[in-house]
């Protein structure tokens, strides 16, 4: 019998179960030295107050139509849309969601008791991801590190979490799940890139709060509820960094293409392979070298061994940039310089 048990607040091996070290009387005991040496409920405890300064509840005024503009003083008040964010830059940008941006006139952030005028730098829809900035921001406040990031690397599944979000209109509060799967779609929803997807069920006013792993690093941003799975999809940190960054710098996010078509075959031995079925006439694909019959190995620092690898590194190579792409050709490899298109506008 391998493996752990969890009660209490604590792990305990299985296998000293099974040989004998822990029986009968001793299991308290045991269970009372293991949780002093993983002191799971402090971790849960110190993620928090590390990060709680750094979250802010986001709120906006629902906008009016053109023709409204003029009756605007005689209506009704307008519904307030609310949503977690979290610092990630000294200048005072704070990530949240975009579905509550996008639908905004008026955008105002709570922060430690007090609200703060604020304006959008950019949504992109595609991934639900908005970055405002605060007009006039507090003298101080924590910020959330996005930047310290390996752009390959993503959590485990099975991995804890801890969740920060505002619900309702309730202060920044915790959260605990895991980490219970990753997927490029769900449905019929294509996703730009793999997400993250987590046990913890989140409801009003928490979108857009960031989830970090129990040593306090960041895991990703909530962007997605599942009420159907009471779960949530989490746009991962290398990919919320990269949507930070082209928001920042061009207001927006755009998106490289390719310029063919694929499709995947399964070799006895090999495994499954990405392999190019058409080429675009007059594509950079084209002028790169790229044929149809091509087996995809890798493009820039991405191995290409399914459908899911490709998007990704699609996702992460910005239109205008060149692209290395290793391919299997009649039994010999080639490398290939691309540049990179850009795609119609991800909806």
């Amino acid at each position: 019998m391998a493996g752990a048990l969890f009660l209490h607040g604590c792990f305990l091996c299985a296998t000293e179960i099974e040989q004998g070290k822990v029986a009968g009387s001793d299991m308290e005991s045991s269970f009372i030295r293991t949780c002093d040496k993983f002191p799971f409920t402090e971790c849960v405890t110190n993620v928090f107050e590390c990060n709680k300064n750094s979250v802010v509840r986001v709120a906006g005024v629902v906008g009016v139509q053109e023709e409204d503009k003029q009756e605007e003083e005689s209506v009704q008040p307008r519904p307030v849309l609310s949503g977690t964010g979290f610092f990630v830059s000294d200048r005072a940008h704070i990530v949240t969601a975009a579905s509550i941006v996008s639908s905004a006139r008026v955008l105002w952030v709570e922060y430690r008791g007090l609200s703060y005028a604020a304006e959008p730098v950019g949504c992109d829809v595609a991934t639900n991801v908005a970055v405002i900035r605060l007009l006039q921001p507090p003298e101080s406040f924590e910020v959330v590190d996005i930047h310290d990031t390996d752009e390959h690397a993503l959590a485990h599944i099975g991995e804890f979490a801890v969740f920060i979000g505002c619900r309702l209109d309730l202060d920044p509060a915790p959260a605990m799940g895991n980490i219970v799967g990753k997927n490029i779609s769900y449905g019929e929803h294509a996703f730009v890139t793999t997400y993250l997807r987590s046990d913890i069920e989140f409801c009003g006013g928490e979108s857009g709060a960031p989830l970090f792993n129990l040593q306090g690093n960041l895991i990703g941003c909530m962007v997605a509820a599942l009420p159907e799975l009471h779960s949530s999809f989490i746009l991962p940190k290398r990919a919320l960094k990269r949507v930070y960054d082209d928001i920042v710098k061009l207001g927006k996010v755009t998106y490289g293409a390719m310029g063919i078509d694929i499709h995947a075959e399964y070799k006895l031995g090999i495994g499954q392979q990405i392999i190019v079925s058409r080429v675009v006439h007059d594509s950079y694909a084209e002028k790169s070298g790229l044929m149809a019959g091509d087996v995809l190995i890798s493009m820039n620092d991405f191995s290409i061994k399914h459908r899911e690898d490709l998007h990704n590194a699609l996702f992460f190579a910005r239109p205008g940039s060149d692209m290395c792409i290793v391919v299997l050709r009649d039994g010999e490899q080639y490398e290939l310089v691309m540049k990179v298109d850009q795609s119609v506008a991800k909806k």
